[in-house]
């Protein structure tokens, strides 16, 4: 991510550390733990495949290649990557690399 996050715009917080959610009470637990949150600068909570298409657009890195993301097969593409992106996290998360990230 330093590569294309060159402006250092982004922030990871870990979901084990319940600070986070004292800083962040907007913030489900549960529902992170699902799914990735972000939250944008305006104070929007943004989640699951919603997160890459800001990012896209934010990052300068790929800010370049936001556009491909805008048409409808852009947007089924991004959310396909994000659900393959995310049920790989739940596998690892479930240390389980057969089940497809469910128990």
């Amino acid at each position: 991510l330093c590569l294309i996050d060159t402006k250092k715009e982004v922030r990871f917080l870990s979901l084990h550390d319940s600070q986070t959610f004292i800083d962040f009470p907007e913030l489900n637990e549960e529902a992170c733990i699902e799914t990735i949150h972000l939250i944008t600068a305006e104070n929007k909570v943004l989640q699951g495949g919603d997160v890459i298409p800001y990012l896209a657009k934010t990052l300068p890195g790929v800010k370049k290649f936001a556009w491909l993301i805008d048409s409808e097969s852009g947007q089924k593409a991004s959310n396909a990557f994000y659900k393959r992106i995310n049920k790989m996290r739940m596998m690892k998360k479930r240390n389980c690399f057969t089940c497809g990230g469910h128990k």
